[in-house]
């Protein structure tokens, strides 16, 4: 897998693991969109690694990916700073600790909205750019929680463990 060349999108790119990711793929050569809901935290992020790594491309698209057409708006934005997208990395995720009877239905929603749909909506927008273009590399981020069962996390394990067998099957395709 080169990482020298093209676009990545990284969601949930405003901190932790996805800003690390992204900063990486930036010193590497790749020019990378930042995607994030947090659109002040993004500002942030995107201010900080334009200053760290100045010659590197950067866009910041601020959206939720729950939405298909924040897709579409990370593929056009990879398009424009680097030519086209040969890497997607979907790590936006919600983690939110309870009791699965007692966790608000808005949450398990949330936590579904983000986990699970914004994997499906960002592994069909990177494969129908990269299919045609036989180049590319899709990468969810899941966690343990996709392998084994955490008591007080029932909509995390149950996204992780739907993100796991997305890609599993896809990759088997």
């Amino acid at each position: 897998m080169e990482l020298d060349r093209g676009a990545a999108i990284v969601t949930g790119a405003a901190g932790g693991i996805g800003e690390v990711i992204a900063a990486r793929l930036a010193s590497g050569g790749m020019g990378v969109v930042l995607a994030d809901i947090d659109g002040e935290r993004l500002a942030v992020t995107h201010q900080r690694l334009r200053s760290d790594l100045p010659g590197a491309a950067f866009a910041a698209v601020r959206g939720d990916v729950g939405d298909p057409q924040h897709h579409a708006e990370l593929l056009d934005a990879a398009t424009r700073i680097s030519g086209g997208l040969r890497l997607s990395v979907l790590n936006a995720g919600v983690s939110v600790p309870g009791l699965s009877w007692e966790i608000p239905l808005q949450t398990w929603e949330l936590t579904t909205r983000a986990n699970y749909w914004g994997v499906v909506h960002g592994l069909r927008a990177a494969l129908r750019a990269m299919v045609p273009e036989d180049d590319g590399w899709v990468v969810a981020v899941s966690s343990g929680a996709g392998l084994v069962a955490a008591p007080g996390l029932a909509p995390y394990v149950a996204t992780k463990h739907a993100v796991v067998g997305m890609m599993e099957s896809t990759y088997h395709a």
